[in-house]
């Protein structure tokens, strides 16, 4: 049998097999690439003589099973914020613990029953062990930001996993669980820490919402900042060091449930076991 030949059967078999009733014309062949020969392949042109198609009963069943398909692992996601069908938003804290600030912004929370997520900075959390065990007591998340606040995009791919692996270990001493959510210094970070995360199973979290704490705006306008700009999936960028976002805490949590959202952690809001 000449190539033609079998190119055209293979081709009338994988109709027959999906149910289609056309045929091969012969009219306007299309050229197919084979190694370094070329098949000269029919392209339907219309309906001829059908072909009668194959009925599932008179396919073995081996055929129509699909092979089960792995779970997806987390890591190496670049999250800005969650699904926003669900009325939730995540809160989260950065470059903490504050031995004086985050236990009066955990107070706060636990008043208004609440949880978030604190992308703590190592540095800070070798210093502050207590503060940071605090978090941990109280049930909330804990993200890794780094060591030494240095941007990401300043690092090489080891010395990232340097400063992440020092942190987590930080958090590992107090009875906290290894993050695997982590927030870049600066929201900055190269394209190639992406896989460097992807490969240790962990995710990028940026965010949708800034409070502006960070510029030294007052509380009230930290407060007016989020709840105006806070929408469902929405995770907000805010810093448990800063006295006046401790002073804006009860405003935004009373103006967010206002609007009928609920202040949740980010893997809560990304709907995956978190840490």
């Amino acid at each position: 049998m000449g190539l033609r030949s079998i190119a055209a059967a293979g081709l009338a078999a994988t109709l027959a097999v999906t149910g289609l009733t056309r045929c091969i014309a012969t009219a306007e062949p299309m050229r197919v690439s084979q190694g370094l020969q070329s098949l000269e392949m029919p392209v339907p042109r219309g309906p001829a003589t059908p072909v009668e198609p194959v009925l599932a009963a008179q396919v073995p069943p081996a055929a129509l099973e699909l092979p089960e398909l792995p779970e997806p692992e987390p890591g190496g996601r670049v999250v800005y914020a969650g699904p926003s069908a669900p009325d939730m938003v995540a809160l989260t804290f950065d470059d903490g613990p504050s031995p004086t600030l985050t236990p009066r912004v955990l107070e706060v929370l636990r008043l208004h029953h609440a949880r978030a997520t604190f992308f703590v900075l190592g540095d800070a959390a070798e210093r502050h062990p207590e503060a940071l065990r605090k978090i941990v007591l109280a049930g909330h998340e804990l993200g890794n930001h780094g060591f030494s606040h240095r941007s990401f995009r300043s690092l090489f791919p080891s010395e990232i996993a340097a400063e992440l692996d020092r942190t987590a270990d930080a958090i590992a001493s107090v009875g906290g669980a290894r993050p695997t959510l982590v927030r870049p210094p600066f929201g900055r970070f190269p394209e190639s820490s992406v896989a460097l995360l992807a490969g240790r199973g962990e995710d990028l979290v940026l965010w949708t919402v800034d409070g502006g704490d960070s510029d030294h705006a007052d509380a009230e306008r930290i407060a007016e900042a989020v709840v105006r700009a806070a929408t469902p999936g929405a995770i907000v960028l805010l810093h448990d060091r800063e006295p006046d976002t401790l002073y804006a805490l009860p405003a935004i949590l009373s103006g967010l449930a206002r609007k009928g959202l609920r202040v949740v952690t980010v893997s809560e809001l990304l709907a995956r076991p978190g840490t």
